[in-house]
C-alpha cells in the first residue's frame, strides 16, 4: 500500500512539473526561482543552458544535413577522436558570442 501511495504522489508531482513547464514562459520561471531565493549561480546556469540549447539544436540540425549530403568537414567526420568531439560546438558558441557583442554595442552596453 505504501508503494502505491509513493508512486501516485511522485507521478502527480512529475505531471504537475511538466504542466507548469509547458504552460509558463521560461523567463517567468527564472523570476520565480529568484524570488524563492534559489542561489543566483543556479538560476544563471539554468538561463545559460536554456539559451544555448537552441544554438546547439541548430548546429546539430546543420551537421545532420551535412552528413546526409556527405559533406561533413574531415575534422568532424571522425568523431572517434576525443579532440574532434568538441569542434562542432566551438563554431556556434563563437558565433553567438560575436552576436552578443554586436547586440551589446547596439544597446549601449560597454
Amino acid at each position: 500500500m505504501k508503494f502505491l501511495v509513493i508512486t501516485v504522489r511522485s507521478s502527480l508531482c512529475i505531471l504537475t512539473l511538466i504542466l507548469l513547464s509547458n504552460t509558463t514562459p521560461f523567463s517567468d520561471l527564472l523570476d520565480v526561482l529568484k524570488r524563492a531565493r534559489v542561489p543566483a549561480l543556479m538560476v544563471t546556469t539554468l538561463a545559460l543552458m536554456y539559451r544555448y540549447l537552441f544554438v546547439l539544436k541548430d548546429q546539430s540540425a546543420r551537421m545532420k544535413s551535412l552528413a546526409r549530403a556527405g559533406r561533413l568537414p574531415r575534422a568532424t567526420a571522425n568523431l572517434d577522436d576525443p579532440g574532434n568531439r568538441a569542434r562542432p560546438t566551438l563554431r556556434p558558441l563563437g558565433r553567438t558570442s560575436r552576436t552578443d557583442l554586436r547586440g551589446d554595442v547596439r544597446a549601449g552596453w560597454k
